[in-house]
């Protein structure tokens, strides 16, 4: 066998080897109900019995019908995104430590699982038309729709920015709700009532935040050698919906710490080679 052979061989091992690396699935996508089309290397597929079960692979972009739902676990059923009718997602990067999404238009519920990752770092992203929202481990509901995006978070907390700048960060904590506007910043968070939280949660439609009453846009001001901004929350609405808004925060970061601390005691747990039969865990909230 002359070198040119063995050389040829190699070559072609490696480009089999590189397929199958590109081919391996990310997660499992459900089809409950309706139509999905699913481009993958820029072929169409297309499937409407409900119960089918496909592997999804980066890069792949999935486009719902009308009346369809949809459920994808991503990442070893860590991850999951429950998505409505009318929704177009691509699963642009998905890893065990970082994923992310992108939803220019639809609608769509996410439940990330929170794992250890480097400090000041989010663990998932969604990328919308004009928006990117940042997640350590939480649930939430987005919606795109009209250049606009929306927000609800039902646990824990999440940050919404402008994809125009996105350094300018608006936290979004339990219960509260934002949005962007085409071409404009992050909303001050508010507080949603629990009639239309379920009602978002439920609908099959983007345009059901629209029963929220958002608050002002939020300022962004450039700093005195202009390399940074921060976001000036505006307070001319008080009230009390600031009071109830102010009551929920307390609750929500007693929540957190004592969500962190439990997780934090999992884990020590988890990389001990001999696990105690009995672990008592005492947390003090002093007022």
């Amino acid at each position: 066998m002359t070198k040119k052979t063995i050389f040829f061989i190699g070559l072609l091992a490696l480009f089999f080897s590189t397929v199958s690396l590109a081919g391996e699935s990310v997660g499992t996508l459900i089809l409950e109900k309706g139509m999905i089309k699913l481009r993958r290397i820029s072929t169409d597929n297309f499937y409407q019995e409900a119960g089918t079960q496909i592997q999804v692979q980066e890069l792949d972009e999935i486009q719902t019908g009308p009346n369809t739902s949809v459920i994808i676990n991503l990442t070893k059923k860590e991850d999951k995104i429950i998505i409505s009718s009318n929704s177009f997602l691509t699963l642009k990067d998905v890893t065990p430590e970082e994923s992310t999404i992108e939803m220019p238009i639809g609608k769509a519920q996410f439940k990330i699982k929170k794992r250890r990752i480097a400090k000041g770092r989010n663990r998932f992203r969604l990328r919308t038309a004009n928006a990117i929202i940042g997640v350590k481990g939480t649930e939430f509901v987005a919606g795109a729709y009209n250049g606009n995006t929306s927000l609800l978070t039902l646990e824990g907390s999440v940050t919404i920015a402008s994809l125009e700048t996105p350094e300018v960060e608006v936290e979004v904590k339990l219960n509260q709700a934002s949005q962007i506007k085409k071409g404009a910043q992050p909303t001050a968070p508010v507080v949603v009532p629990p009639k239309i939280r379920e009602s978002i949660i439920t609908s099959d439609d983007p345009k059901a935040f629209n029963a929220v009453t958002f608050g002002v846009e939020i300022k962004v001001t450039k700093s005195q050698n202009g390399a940074k901004k921060t976001a000036d929350k505006d307070d001319s609405k008080e009230g009390e919906d600031n009071e109830n808004a102010e009551n929920v925060e307390s609750e929500v970061d007693i929540d957190e710490i004592i969500s962190e601390v439990l997780e934090t005691v999992d884990e020590v747990v988890d990389d001990t080679p001999t696990s105690p039969t009995e672990l008592k865990v005492t947390i003090e909230v002093t007022e």
